[in-house]
């Protein structure tokens, strides 16, 4: 079976469709669930999980259980970006970071940098009738002991690669720089005890002569290339490699700026409906960047809220992808973020008891929020009644505490479960490749001198997110705590204590 020459997944990632014999043979350790994902890009729309084991089957794979679905299912377990479509079909999240970085570094179908610009070939060799050069010289001489020549020979080098005669003063210095200031002992007498006419001194002696007709010339010429030529060879390689280095560096400098401005632009909304599945009859829609709220009730507001998201580039929410196919939009239209529990229960103990991990317990345990999102019986009882104000009222307040969480996963990439005797975080994929982390501000930060506004413990308000605020000097960051000092006092805190950071703006930090 042949894979298409373009779907609109990889069209999308910018990548050529595999082929999943092709990946199995370069990648015969590739787990069961990146095979499924594989399959997915390669047919690039929704499969059953009977025509992904059927495919992979094909193609070689063998089950682990003897049963391809039953291992396919175990293999996937809800993990992103693989989700059940309403068809009961599988399906790729084609705009998550999950995909982006399962194509990146696990199925390695797309390289993380553009490959480097080929080396130019190496020169030829010159022949033994063309004089040594400076380099040449040089780099013989460079690595090895003085030992490691004949006098005689080092100095008929010197000659051939200046091309004129020297004196035994000016000889000396040259072999000194040569050896980086080791000892090289040479003076008049060396010369005179020498038995060739390959180097000899001039009829005053004050200079020294070179013989470029002996046919120890070419000896030297050889001996002196065979040990420089790799040399200069491996500093050429070297040398290419810095100035390529240099300019990906550079690039991804203005690329990581590029990515901070597209971040900074980027419009983020945070969506809440009610009720929480089938078409909304309520919906509060949060403006991330203008931190402004607007909700919706009824079918007229409804059809506004509709065209209101259209203005977001990013929506995230309780599973939003759900909620925009509900509203009658296309979610792949957005980048989404789905704010919900990466788990969905906690094993306590041997015995099997297991905790219920529900978005307001991690939004309580990440925030400290008391009561996050409204109780669904009593939405469900405004619904019903009609208490559009009431209804209003919560919703708004659910967006608020949702805000906080996606606020928090952006900043650590991780969110937090504390009940009990729990206290654990949990790993989330929020943020955008612009977005800058706690630890990269806090950094950035101790290296400028600059201060920061940080707000700890609990989440900011909404209407003022730094009226809690304390103005602080990074002192020292590490992986788990950051010394701050503020008004001459240093503390020592967790960095996942804190719930706001931001520079502080420059007019203030005197």
């Amino acid at each position: 079976m042949s894979a298409e020459s373009s779907n609109a997944i990889c069209s999308r990632l910018g990548i050529p469709v595999p082929r999943l014999e092709d990946v199995l043979r370069a990648q015969p350790k590739t787990s069961l669930f990146r095979l499924m994902v594989l399959t997915l890009l390669e047919r690039g729309e929704p499969m059953g999980l009977e025509a992904i084991a059927d495919r992979m089957i094909d193609a070689g794979v063998d089950p682990p259980s003897g049963d391809m679905v039953l291992s396919l299912t175990k293999a996937w377990h809800g993990l992103a970006p693989v989700y059940r479509d309403r068809a009961g079909k599988m399906a790729l999240d084609a705009g998550s970071q999950e995909l982006d970085d399962l194509v990146v570094f696990d199925l390695r179908l797309k390289p993380l940098y553009p490959p480097l610009e080929p080396l130019p070939p190496p020169p030829p060799e010159p022949s033994d009738e063309a004089p040594l050069t400076r380099e040449e010289v040089a780099a013989a001489c460079g690595r090895r002991s003085s030992e490691s020549f004949s006098k005689l020979r080092l100095v008929a080098a010197i000659l051939d690669a200046e091309g004129r005669p020297m004196s035994v003063p000016e000889i000396a210095d040259r072999l000194d720089a040569l050896f980086r200031g080791r000892i090289v002992r040479f003076d008049a007498d060396t010369v005179f005890r020498w038995n060739s006419s390959l180097v000899r001194p001039a009829a005053d002696a004050r200079l020294l002569h070179l013989d470029r007709g002996s046919h120890d010339l070419r000896v030297v010429r050889r001996m002196i290339r065979e040990i420089a030529l790799p040399q200069l060879a491996r500093d050429a390689r070297d040398a290419a490699f810095r100035e390529v280095r240099a300019r990906r560096e550079a690039a991804e400098r203005l690329d990581g700026l590029g990515a901070e401005a597209a971040a900074a632009s980027l419009r983020r909304a945070i969506i809440r409906a009610a009720p929480d599945s089938g078409p909304p009859r309520a919906l509060a829609v949060l403006d991330a960047n203008a931190r402004t709220i607007r909700t919706f009730a009824g079918d007229e507001e409804i059809a506004a809220a509709r065209e209101h998201l259209k203005s977001f580039d990013l929506v995230a929410g309780l599973g939003p992808r759900d909620t925009l196919l509900d509203l009658g939009l296309d979610p792949d239209r957005w980048r989404r973020i789905d704010l919900s529990p990466p788990r969905k229960t906690r094993l306590l103990n041997r015995s099997g008891r297991k905790l219920a991990i529900t978005p307001a317990l991690v939004i309580s345990g990440t925030t400290r929020i008391s009561r996050p999102l409204g109780d669904d019986s009593r939405v469900a009882e405004y619904l019903l009644r009609g208490e559009t104000t009431k209804l209003r009222r919560r919703l708004a307040s659910d967006v608020k505490s949702l805000l906080a969480l996606y606020t928090y996963g952006v900043l650590h990439g991780c969110v937090r479960l504390r009940w009990g005797f729990l206290d654990e975080f949990d790993a989330v994929e929020w943020a955008e490749k612009g977005d800058r982390s706690a630890y990269a501000m806090l950094e950035e930060a101790k290296r400028t001198g600059g201060f920061v506004d940080v707000v700890f413990d609990h989440a900011p308000g909404f209407e003022n997110p730094w009226a809690r605020a304390l103005r602080c000097e990074v002192l020292d960051v590490d992986q788990g705590e950051v010394r701050l000092r503020a008004a001459g006092v240093s503390y020592a805190v967790s960095r996942r204590e804190i719930q706001a950071l931001r520079a502080a703006p420059l007019r203030a930090r005197d």
